[in-house]
């Protein structure tokens, strides 16, 4: 026995009919050109482009569907009338679910784009020849009328990008492509034709391009086999969201790549032109550790020839850093990832990979995005014989400066790397992040540390730091210890000043263990010079100065009393020292009168002639080095000794130890 239709199924049956056949008696009565003009008017009022039809227009009511010919997309751009159109299609056909109209999301179920092009030009004054803003990129309102393709097929087409304003364009010609979506969710993608003529072939099964701009994105499988000019590139791993990449790294898994020809092809969006290498073979093995690093492991296998590439390396709350690459005959068969629940995972993996490394590589430092600017085009020549990896050839801008050097990695024991470096002319208004300072600085740094782990490296790092600026001004006196209520205590006249001429600063520190000890200090200007004696912890971001000054001027009576800046490198406190015990009709402070020598730090340091000039010999390195690591308390002078407070001899006990 059968089982009957309900009645609610035959109503609704009727009513669809219904619909259908209003729809044909509309569609029958319908005036072509009246249509045309409706899609015109709509295009313009939608995406700001002229459409033009220069074909037929046919409606077909089974399947219900709209076929256009000679189809054009345009926009004028700069006064342009040669710009190429947006689109031009000599026959665009589209069949739509027509039950999708009831739900208020129409369905196309086929759409058909034959003989055209698309093209994409951004003009010198970076207007575009297009306006559309695909929907499914702008969340921020909700539309009553949705509209989603499902299959897409691709004839014939030539899809171009131009920078007229960079002198940039890339062309990929597609003699076939068949595009299916599912929900807007997934997407499969069989694509055949060619970039910039070489032959290419393009396989996609993963989520819908929307999916990786999704905060809510989740791990998902995806495979591409991309085959351009006889060579061929297959990717299986997992995608997350680009957004928050702490969820999940973008691709989780790259494995048996085998590239040749212009790696360029392969991110033609990114406008990178690369020259020829190949052929060669690449293994990847990327996971993410949101903690520390997005990429935590890598392995790269290269054989014949050479690889040039970039990469784009991003620490958790951290700016990024864009490192170029250009690697020679490299061996690295025997690396072995390190321990991954140990904290310095990331250098127990880089020091076998770096230990096993045969052969050359170049490599340049674009930008370092925590200081914009400071770093312009570092290149150096890494070359490893013997166990010992060489860095040799560095060149490039640092702080504005002239930065060269070397560095050697020594793998015949445990890693130990030792590097000189050198940067002449550096702006020191930029090493301050204070642009008003205007002085240029020749800064040298030799130092040597094992290379076991992060912290380690720090702690364990010995060496020597020297900094020294020529004449120049310091706007407002805007250095960090000279502020507010400290500038107004040291320098009651000269707060209202607005700059002060520096004749030098010379800085020359010790580096034992991770921290900066210095040996000479000296800031000399028109009107004051100071000297200092201190520390710096390196890890920790701490300072621990004393800071002794000397008016050169007779209406600066108060400038005489030294001060202490401790704290870390965001929030330095300054505070006076009194230095000594009060007594009857004698003034609380170490120095000794403004026309007498320095009191504290002149007993640890050879002074010259303040009076006169104390730059000339300071700037040729003619002083007495001082380690304040060799210092104690005790070898004060006894006269200071007998008059500090206790509060005094715990802040030098400090400060010595």
């Amino acid at each position: 026995m059968k089982n009957k239709a309900s009645p609610i199924l035959i109503l609704t049956l009727i009513f669809l009919l219904a619909i259908v056949g209003v729809s044909i008696r509309f569609l029958t009565k319908l005036d072509k050109e009246t249509l045309k003009q409706t899609l015109i008017d709509h295009a313009k009022v939608e995406t700001g482009l002229d459409l033009m039809i220069g074909g037929d227009l046919i409606l077909t009511y089974y399947p219900l569907g709209i076929e256009l010919n000679d189809v054009t997309l345009r926009k004028t751009i700069d006064n342009q009338q040669d710009v190429p159109a947006f689109l031009t299609v000599s026959k665009m056909k589209a069949e739509f679910d027509i039950v999708s109209f009831l739900t208020g999301k129409i369905v196309v179920d086929d759409l058909v784009l034959q003989d055209g092009s698309l093209s994409l030009v951004m003009g010198k004054n970076e207007e575009r020849n297009w306006d559309i803003e695909p929907a499914v990129f702008d969340k921020s309102e909700s539309e009553a009328f949705d509209l989603a393709v499902e299959n897409i097929t691709i004839e014939n087409m030539v899809f171009s990008f131009e920078d007229q304003k960079k002198g940039l364009s890339k062309k990929i010609g597609i003699s076939n492509a068949e595009m299916a979506a599912y929900d807007g969710e997934a997407l499969t993608l069989s694509l055949v034709g060619s970039f910039e003529s070489a032959p290419l072939i393009v396989n996609y099964q993963g989520p819908y391009p929307t999916h990786y701009f999704s905060d809510k994105a989740k791990a998902e499988p995806i495979l591409l086999k991309v085959r351009y000019a006889g060579n061929t590139l297959e990717l299986n791993g997992k995608t997350g969201s680009l957004l928050n990449y702490e969820e999940s790294f973008p691709v989780l898994d790259l494995k048996a790549i085998i590239l040749g020809g212009k790696l360029s092809a392969l991110n033609p969006l990114l406008m990178t032109s690369l020259p020829d290498v190949g052929p060669y073979e690449l293994n990847f093995e990327i996971e993410s550790d949101p903690d520390l690093v997005q990429i935590d492991k890598m392995i790269l296998k290269i054989r014949q020839s050479e690889f040039t590439g970039s990469i784009d390396v991003f620490l958790k709350n951290q700016p990024k850093y864009d490192v170029s690459l250009k690697i020679k005959a490299l061996n690295l068969d025997d690396f072995k990832g390190g321990d991954k629940t140990s904290t310095s995972g990331l250098f127990d993996q880089l020091i076998p990979y770096l230990k096993n490394m045969d052969g050359e590589a170049d490599i340049a430092l674009k930008s370092f995005g925590a200081y914009p600017g400071t770093v312009d085009n570092i290149y150096a020549t890494i070359e490893q014989k013997n166990n010992v990896l060489t860095v040799s050839e560095v060149k490039g801008k640092l702080f504005g400066g002239d930065l060269s050097g070397f560095a050697s990695l020594n793998f015949q024991k445990e890693p130990h790397l030792n590097w000189d470096l050198m940067v002449k002319n550096a702006k020191v208004g930029m090493i301050l992040k204070d642009e008003g300072v205007e002085s240029l600085a020749q800064i040298e740094m030799k130092a040597s540390s094992k290379l076991s782990g992060p912290d380690s490296f720090i702690n364990q790092m010995n060496g020597s730091l020297v900094i020294k600026a020529g004449p120049g001004s310091i706007p407002k006196l805007d250095l960090d210890f000279l502020r507010s209520e400290v500038l107004s205590f040291l320098f009651p006249a000269e707060a209202a000043k607005q700059s002060t001429a520096l004749n030098c600063l010379v800085a020359d520190f010790d580096i034992r263990k991770g921290v900066m000890g210095t040996n000479y200090a000296l800031l000399d200007t028109q009107d004051y010079t100071l000297f200092g004696m201190g520390k710096v912890h390196l890890l920790k971001e701490t300072v621990n100065f004393i800071i002794e000054p000397k008016a050169k001027h007779f209406e600066i009576l108060s400038f005489k009393t030294p001060f202490h800046v401790k704290g870390s490198y965001d929030d330095l406190k300054a505070s006076p020292v009194k230095m000594a015990l009060a007594e009857k009709g004698a003034e609380i402070g170490i120095s000794v009168g403004l026309g007498g020598p320095f009191g504290l730090i002149s007993s640890f340091m050879s002074l010259g002639e303040l009076d006169k000039d104390p730059c000339t010999k300071a700037m040729r390195g003619e002083y007495k080095k001082q380690s304040v690591f060799d210092q104690k308390t005790q070898s004060l002078p006894q006269r200071f000794k007998d008059k500090m407070s206790n509060d005094v001899k715990d802040l030098f006990n400090s400060l010595f130890q």
